[in-house]
């Protein structure tokens, strides 16, 4: 018949601890380790979002109408401030003109300019100016939310 075995008893932890005595290597190996988890990521710098749901429709009616780059740009960025102007699956339509990072995605004033003439031209947006200084601006393939 076999005895008992206790894992936890005097005689085995006694064992377990001569070995881990013995072997002091084991220790400064693992130190490594846990000092790279107690390291954080330092944040990203730069945009605040890395990744942005967009319908395809608008993009195949950008194909369609034969946009060039600063309109692909100026879309980008408009659907970037459309989604990070709300919170949770409240997301301002229309919102500001002005809350659009242009300069983020490398387009001058001029570039802006023939960029929004072009979505406005082929019913992509629309652009309120009843207050010249702050003009809405509603993107149409989105809901409506205030």
């Amino acid at each position: 018949m076999k005895a008992e075995y206790y894992a936890f008893s005097e005689e085995n932890l006694a064992q377990v601890r001569a070995k881990h005595q013995t072997h002091p290597q084991t220790k400064a190996k693992s130190e490594p380790h846990q000092k790279n988890r107690q390291k954080r990521r330092e944040p990203r710098k730069g945009r605040k979002i890395e990744f942005l749901k967009v319908d395809l429709i608008p993009l195949h009616k950008l194909a369609h109408t034969h946009a060039r780059g600063i309109t692909w740009g100026m879309f980008c960025a408009l659907s970037e401030t459309w989604f990070t102007t709300g919170i949770c699956t409240r997301h301002l339509n229309p919102f500001l003109l002005s809350a659009v990072d242009t300069k983020g995605w490398g387009l001058s004033r001029m570039q802006k300019f023939h960029a929004l003439q072009f979505l406005v031209k082929n019913h992509f947006i629309t652009i309120d100016r009843t207050d010249p200084k702050n003009p809405l601006v509603t993107l149409l393939w989105l809901p409506l939310q205030s």
